[in-house]
C-alpha cells in the first residue's frame, strides 16, 4: 500500500439513510434503462429475456409440486427452488447494474445443474450425496469432483470447467486482477456504474444457459410423464435457441478485438481526456476516467466514493 488517507467525512456528502436512498434510486433508474436497452438490443436479447420467464415458470412449479407431490424428502424440489431463487436474484442484480453479483448467482445455478445431471446419469450418487456427512459430501461432491464424475459417466456437463472458471474468476474469487463491475471497453471498475451493455448481455445469456440446464436436469428426476417432460424440455430448448453470442467468453473476445483497433484506441483516449476535463471542472481528482456513478481508480487506487457519486453525479454524467 502506498499510503493512507486521513480526514473526516465531507459534511456536504450524503450519509446514512440519505446515502442509501440515493444509491437505491440510482439502481432503480438503471433497472428502467436496462429493460429499455434490452428490448432494443437486437432480436435475441428480448426474446431470451421472455423465454427466461417461461422456463422459470416451469422451474418454480417443479419446486412447488404443482403437478402432484411425490412425497418423500423433496430434496430435488428444494434444489429446483434454490435455483429458481438464484435465477430471480441474477436477473434483479443484472437490472441494477450489479453484474459481478449476478454472475455469482449464475455460478450457483450451474453447480445445481451439474449436480442434477449427475443424479440423472448416476442414480446411486443421489443417495450418496443425501446420506453422506457434511465433510464427506463437501469432498466427494465439490464442483470439480462433480464435473469429473459427469465426465466419467459420459454425460453432458452443463457448466464445464472453462465456464465455471470464468464465473469464479470474475464473480467469486478475488485476486490482484480483480476489477469490480468493469464490463466496458474502457475497463473502468466501479461500484455504481449504471447500465453497461456488455455486462447486461453476458449476465442475460449466462443466466439463460444455467436456467435451461437446471430445469432440464430437474425434469429428468421428478418422475413426470413423457408428455410433461417433453413440454418442459421444449421450453428449455426454445430458451437455448435465443442465447446470444455475448456470454462471458464472448464479451472477453469482443473487448480484446475492439481494444486492438487503432481507431477505437484513439476514440477511447479522446473520451478519457474529456472525462478527465469534466472531472477537473467538478473539482475532483483527474487521474482516473470518471463515469456515470461510482468508479474506482484502476491505476492509482483513487476514485469517487459511493457518497460522492450519490451526492453529485447522475446516470448521465458520462
Amino acid at each position: 500500500m502506498s499510503g493512507t488517507h486521513k480526514g473526516q467525512l465531507d459534511a456536504n456528502l450524503p450519509s446514512g439513510r440519505d446515502l442509501l436512498a440515493r444509491i437505491f434510486a440510482a439502481q432503480d433508474a438503471t433497472e428502467v434503462l436496462t429493460d429499455k436497452e434490452l428490448q432494443r438490443a437486437g432480436e435475441r436479447a428480448p426474446a431470451c429475456f421472455a423465454e427466461i420467464g417461461t422456463v422459470l415458470g416451469y422451474l418454480d412449479r417443479m419446486a412447488s409440486c404443482s403437478w402432484g407431490c411425490r412425497q418423500g424428502d423433496h430434496l430435488i424440489e428444494y434444489l429446483c427452488g434454490r435455483a429458481a431463487s438464484q435465477t430471480l436474484a441474477s436477473l434483479r442484480l443484472m437490472r441494477f447494474g450489479l453484474y459481478d453479483e449476478a454472475l455469482l448467482a449464475c455460478r450457483g445455478i450451474g453447480e445445481i445443474a451439474n449436480l442434477l445431471f449427475l443424479f440423472h446419469h448416476d442414480p446411486s450418487s443421489f443417495r450418496e450425496w443425501a446420506d453422506s456427512s457434511e465433510q464427506a459430501r463437501r469432498k466427494a461432491f465439490s464442483p470439480v469432483n462433480v464435473r469429473k464424475r459427469l465426465e466419467a459417466s459420459g454425460s453432458i456437463i452443463p457448466i464445464d470447467e472453462q465456464r465455471y472458471s470464468r464465473l469464479s474468476g470474475i464473480a467469486a474469487h478475488v485476486n490482484p486482477a480483480t476489477r469490480p463491475q468493469a464490463h466496458n471497453l474502457l475497463g473502468v471498475p466501479g461500484t455504481g456504474l449504471g447500465f453497461q451493455e456488455a455486462g447486461a448481455l453476458a449476465c442475460l445469456n449466462e443466466t439463460a444457459g444455467a436456467l435451461a440446464s437446471v430445469t432440464a436436469g430437474g425434469s429428468f428426476l421428478l418422475g413426470y410423464d413423457a408428455g410433461l417432460r417433453k413440454e418442459i424440455l421444449g421450453a428449455c430448448r426454445a430458451l437455448v435457441q435465443q442465447i446470444g453470442a455475448i456470454d462471458l467468453a464472448g464479451a472477453e473476445a469482443h473487448r480484446a478485438t475492439a481494444s486492438a483497433s487503432p481507431e477505437l484506441k484513439s476514440l477511447l483516449e479522446d473520451v478519457r481526456r474529456q472525462l478527465i476535463e469534466a472531472s477537473k471542472k467538478r473539482g475532483q481528482r483527474a487521474e482516473p476516467p470518471a463515469t456515470s456513478g461510482t468508479h474506482v481508480g484502476a491505476e492509482a487506487g483513487h476514485g469517487r466514493s459511493a457518497q460522492a457519486a450519490a451526492g453529485t453525479l447522475s446516470l448521465d454524467d458520462a
